[in-house]
């Protein structure tokens, strides 16, 4: 394939749009389950089931050993005595839930009052403590189920079945809810639910996915160990950076911060629309171009942070109105909104920074610049928390953030270059990191923050004018076509 006739403008965002239709669906029903749980559900009983959430994408991520990648990376090349794609299903889902047991019978047997007591703030809940280990089995399943249809490019059916996922991960609860607001029926809710999406799948994935019998080679599981193991404590450390601050923010500050402290932080997640279809298009574009598209690979940085500095200045804009359609209970996380989103932003803009790692297959640098955000969120949690409270953690989360995203993108760059003005990404990151001060300090005064907002955004709109030029003629294609075809 010639990209460099085929990749045109238009093609890229369609290009992003195909891949981010799974996510703008599930974004719709994520802002959707949200706004009725900040009606349903007060703070106190939304901030320790958000916790268990994590606790549980935890809990699934360290079991899983980092085999799910390994499948992704052997499904069309399985390794010696593997033999095709279903015996290496069987074999890393079968190492998985074998170490995903072995870890639920110590957390349930061994410690189970101490892990009750982290996540609950010091209270008993041992039925809950089994469902945290039965909701990780579920998630670890559908992990397994949503890869299996991504690698195939069953685009149709992996649509539909990530939507579903989403659907009975963060809305079936509320039906609990509707039934009684506790932590208890809320928590029992979710599992039951993610329960039947798992063995509905298993019923309907597992001729195609996995063999009538399985047969295991020895030869086979070294590759896939090595591979996976070594690509995991990233992802671990992610989920861990993420569940400290909400572990932290409860033992100080209690279940009504948390509560407002995780509806802010998961509003955030607003900007992971971009991300997620970005991220998806651009991993496999830039392995195949990176030694041809250099230049192209530069413009697009410019674009993107573009289109990221835009929308962190429409989001910080509208903070109020977004906290008015959330319940009143949650209103205060209007303070600490706009910090929160610096974490976000950072790795919307490492998509385009940090390639050069990969490039240079050096990935252990991934897991050193992960390792210091989560070391750093820990410091600065016990610097800022106590004297802080949310704004604390806000701080922290984002200080973290900035120390690896820094760490990884002059690395990134030293290994491979794709930022063509890097005074020009520097300058851009300040001006938004003062509004986000700004944001904060007057949190009380949305018009002016709103007036702020406003004049940062029509500053980046002169500072990228041609990208600005381009973004606006391009839409006007779009709509053209659009209208043409209607």
């Amino acid at each position: 394939m010639d990209n460099k006739k085929t990749l045109t403008p238009i093609s890229l965002v369609t290009s992003i749009f195909k891949f981010s239709i799974a996510t703008w669906v599930n974004a719709a029903i994520y802002g959707i389950s949200l706004i009725l749980a900040s009606f349903l559900l007060a703070p106190d009983v939304y901030g320790p089931f958000d916790l268990f959430i994590s606790a549980s994408n935890t809990l699934m991520t360290i079991a899983a050993l980092g085999l799910d990648h390994s499948y992704i990376r052997f499904y069309h090349e399985p390794p010696e005595g593997a033999k095709d794609s279903r015996n290496l299903a069987a074999m890393c889902m079968t190492i998985s839930m074998s170490a995903l047991f072995a870890f639920s019978l110590i957390i349930t047997l061994v410690f189970p009052r101490q892990i009750s007591y982290l996540f609950f703030n010091g209270v008993y809940y041992p039925r809950l403590i089994v469902l945290l280990c039965v909701n990780a089995l579920f998630l670890l399943l559908a992990r397994y189920f949503t890869i299996t249809y991504r690698m195939r490019q069953d685009t149709k059916m992996y649509t539909l079945q990530s939507v579903l996922l989403q659907f009975f991960t963060r809305m079936f609860f509320l039906v609990g809810a509707l039934v009684k607001p506790d932590l208890d029926t809320i928590v029992a809710f979710n599992v039951f639910g993610l329960g039947i999406f798992s063995l509905a799948y298993f019923l309907i994935q597992r001729k195609t996915m996995l063999p009538k019998k399985a047969e295991y080679s020895k030869e086979a599981f070294p590759p896939l160990l090595k591979y996976g193991i070594a690509l995991a404590p990233s992802s671990v450390l992610t989920y861990i950076n993420t569940l400290f601050s909400r572990i932290y923010v409860n033992g100080r500050l209690g279940d009504l911060k948390l509560g407002i402290y995780s509806m802010a932080s998961t509003v955030t997640l607003a900007l992971s629309i971009i991300q997620s279809g970005f991220a998806t298009f651009w991993s496999a574009f830039i392995f195949e171009n990176y030694k041809t598209e250099q230049k192209k690979i530069i413009r697009i940085h410019d674009y993107l942070m573009f289109a990221v500095m835009v929308l962190m200045c429409l989001l910080i804009m509208f903070q109020h109105v977004i906290f008015l359609i959330l319940g009143s209970g949650y209103r205060e996380g209007e303070t600490i909104f706009a910090i929160l989103l610096i974490s976000p932003m950072l790795s919307i803009i490492a998509e385009t920074t940090v390639y050069g790692i990969e490039i240079a297959k050096k990935t252990y640098y991934d897991a050193i610049g992960m390792a210091l955000s989560v070391g750093g969120n820990i410091i600065f949690c016990l610097l800022f928390v106590d004297k802080y409270g949310m704004f604390g953690a806000a701080l922290s989360l984002a200080l973290s953030s900035l120390l690896m995203f820094i760490f990884r993108s002059v690395l990134g760059q030293h290994f491979y270059k794709s930022i063509g003005y890097p005074v020009k990404t520097i300058m851009s990151l300040l001006i938004i990191f003062i509004l986000c001060v700004i944001a904060y300090l007057f949190a009380s005064k949305p018009l002016f923050v709103s007036l702020a907002a406003l004049i940062v955004m029509t500053g980046y709109c002169i500072i990228y004018g041609e990208q600005f030029r381009r973004c606006f003629a391009l839409a006007k294609q779009i709509l053209g076509m659009l209208t043409k075809k209607s």
